[in-house]
């Protein structure tokens, strides 16, 4: 099977608790374009912006 047949399917509310858990951060969560990852545009409090990047489970490690 292909790469993207496992890519994953997360949802915003998921991201931000994601982000909180891993990063003790309050966001809010909007989706980016991906192909074979899931890609989160995270927005701080204070306007700043980060992106959450979660890999294929099936993606190489040595190519994260």
């Amino acid at each position: 099977m292909a790469l993207l047949d496992y890519a994953p399917e997360f949802t915003t509310a998921e991201a931000v608790e994601i982000a909180h858990r891993l990063f003790a951060i309050p966001v809010a969560a909007g989706i980016l374009p991906s192909e074979r990852d899931q890609n989160f545009l995270l927005t701080l409090e204070d306007g700043e912006k980060r992106v959450l990047k979660i890999a294929n489970a099936r993606e190489d490690p040595d190519l994260l």
